[in-house]
């Protein structure tokens, strides 16, 4: 039996993760247009801040994709 699972890169932390239909293990951020891993889009329901921001950032700035502004508290906002 061959194991056929698609498995993806967390973008924020680099995990992989299930992600298929009837297993979704992550999370389309349709904003920044990247997949992220359940533990971080659980795990930053504030927003993002530090490294991970820092790399959204920088991936929105090389796609040509608009920064939102920070939230509140100074962080990226989660997102969708």
């Amino acid at each position: 039996m061959t194991d056929d699972k698609k498995t993806h890169p967390c973008f924020t932390c680099g995990k992989m993760f299930q992600f298929e239909e009837h297993k979704y293990n992550g999370k389309w951020i349709e904003r920044y247009q990247i997949e992220v891993c359940m533990s971080c889009w659980k795990g930053n329901q504030d927003g993002w801040c530090g490294e991970r921001a820092e790399k959204i950032i920088n991936h929105l700035k090389a796609k040509s994709i608009p920064i939102p502004p920070m939230n509140a508290k100074g962080w990226l906002p989660i997102g969708d």
